[in-house]
């Protein structure tokens, strides 16, 4: 089914790097299996100026997306990527704190566009009261590290924990990256890791 995406421009149109037509092709083929979760609306607020919200379907209403003001368009790779993991096996997983880093990284791979930022293991331990830090930024890089910066490794890593998610209640991806954003806590040392 084809969604007419509507940029409804509250307060000044700005200009996009992508049209959330492509964004939202390229999210879906990272939904081998399970439903996406369709977005109706993309639109800029006049409410925040910086960073997005992704508001899940409700009742009749399907998903939307609204940016802040000063926002290029860029939050949109993370905003639709919410619409791939709500319906997930991993959203239904026990540990369910990494949504927002697998969309920061499913931006980042696709706009080839990295934190410049890089933390060593001991500061983001020291970041564990950071919420933004700890569930974010932190897990991202650590799954931009195992993914080795790549889209395609990206979308098979996402597809493959899936699969893990799916038939086995009971999984937890911090036990494969060895990191869990709930608590800022590192399960172990992994090389290559030391500076993330």
């Amino acid at each position: 089914m084809m969604v007419r995406i509507r940029l409804s421009l509250n307060y000044i149109m700005i200009p996009c790097n992508t049209s959330p037509h492509v964004i939202r092709q390229i999210a879906l083929e990272h939904v081998p299996s399970w439903q996406f979760a369709e977005v109706s609306q993309v639109s800029w607020s006049k409410q925040f100026n910086r960073g997005g919200l992704w508001y899940p379907p409700y009742k009749e209403n399907l998903a939307r997306i609204e940016m802040g003001w000063e926002e290029n368009g860029d939050v949109m790779w993370h905003e639709f990527f919410h619409s791939v993991y709500h319906y997930s096996p991993m959203n239904k997983s026990p540990n369910n704190w990494w949504s927002e880093s697998f969309c920061n990284a499913f931006s980042e791979v696709n706009r080839q566009c990295f934190y410049k930022r890089r933390y060593t293991i001991e500061e983001a331990d020291c970041c564990k009261d950071d919420k933004h830090l700890r569930t974010y930024i932190i897990p991202c890089i650590i799954i931009l590290h195992h993914i080795e910066f790549d889209a395609t490794r990206f979308k098979e890593f996402w597809i493959s924990i899936n699969e893990l998610a799916k038939n086995d209640s009971t999984f937890d991806v911090s036990n494969i990256l060895g990191y869990s954003p709930s608590d800022g806590s590192f399960k172990y040392h992994k090389t290559g890791l030391a500076s993330l």
